[in-house]
């Protein structure tokens, strides 16, 4: 009797933990950094994503100025640095504005165009030789993420107004008459990258950079590296060396950049510097423009010609 009883709580045990297994809810955080054309933040959103594969009960923490919901959630609410929400089957996604604009890596960017700093809104129209120095440093206190995630940061020049390009540490690609120099930044490192290019009527340029923890083959590197050292005495050590190697390279786990009380299964990081910008025209201006215009103008402008 007694063994049946025990085999009832067992089995009952196994159901209750079946079912607290299948109500997990997985967790992504993308945070989109909107950068100056020196590299100070200007902006700085979250997007939380949740995937669940049966109606939960979702509470997610963070410090937001602004939250708002980008799909359908039941209960939707935020209070006392909590957001609390009831989500469907699938997924679902809420973006945070938080009121921390600070990022885990400082990224500066200054120019020289023949061998004089200038300033990125002088650059528009110039020509001569432009130096582009990108730095990018981590910041004391963000080790969590800095020590665990990789950076690739990617600089683009318009094809058409940047000639000559160069850059040692740099790999270099055309990307739909652009020019793209990928720069990659390991776990813990700080870098500066230098860029030469002839410019003619210079227009803008753009750099993102991407921050994830990177996944590796460490097979495939293992075995180049025995087959680089076969017959020598480090042919049956270099396994071992490489493995600890590209484990310190891909980093280790990093916690929820809002909350460490969040259970976040993937973290990422995109920081945005959308070209140098155009300066608008005064109005005075506009308004010369406008009056040296003819019937005749004023009349094509009217029908589209």
């Amino acid at each position: 009797m007694k063994q049946k009883k025990h085999l009832f709580l067992l089995i009952f045990i196994l159901i209750i933990f079946s079912l607290n297994a299948a109500a997990e809810v997985i967790k992504s955080e993308i945070v989109y950094a909107k950068l100056t054309a020196e590299g100070e933040v200007e902006h700085l959103f979250v997007v939380n994503g949740f995937e669940s594969d049966q109606q939960s009960q979702v509470v997610d923490y963070g410090k937001y100025r602004e939250v708002q919901q980008l799909g359908m959630a039941q209960e939707f609410s935020y209070e006392d640095d909590a957001v609390r929400f009831n989500v469907q089957p699938g997924r679902f996604f809420y973006e945070g504005i938080p009121d921390d604009l600070r990022l885990p890596w400082q990224i500066t960017l200054k120019y020289r165009l023949d061998g004089e700093e200038i300033t990125p809104q002088a650059l528009l129209g110039e020509n001569g030789q432009l130096e582009i120095i990108l730095n990018i440093k981590p910041e004391k206190g963000f080790e969590a993420y800095t020590e665990a995630i990789t950076l690739q940061a990617t600089l683009t020049l318009d094809g058409d107004h940047s000639f000559h390009v160069t850059s040692e540490k740099a790999t270099m690609a055309w990307a739909g008459g652009n020019i793209q120099l990928s720069f990659i930044l390991l776990p813990g490192q700080e870098a500066t990258y230098t860029v030469n290019t002839a410019i003619k009527n210079f227009q803008t340029l753009d750099l993102q950079a991407a921050g994830i923890k990177m996944a590796m083959d460490t097979q495939m590197y293992k075995d180049v590296a025995k087959k680089a050292l076969a017959g020598s005495p480090l042919e049956n050590a270099v396994g071992g060396l490489m493995e600890n190697f590209l484990k310190a390279m891909q980093g280790g786990s990093s916690p929820s950049f809002m909350d460490e009380r969040n259970q976040t299964d993937s973290l990422q990081f995109v920081m945005m510097l959308q070209g140098i910008p155009i300066p608008q025209q005064e109005p005075e201006e506009i308004k010369t423009q406008e009056d040296t215009k003819t019937v005749w103008d004023r009349l094509k402008d009217l029908v589209g010609l």
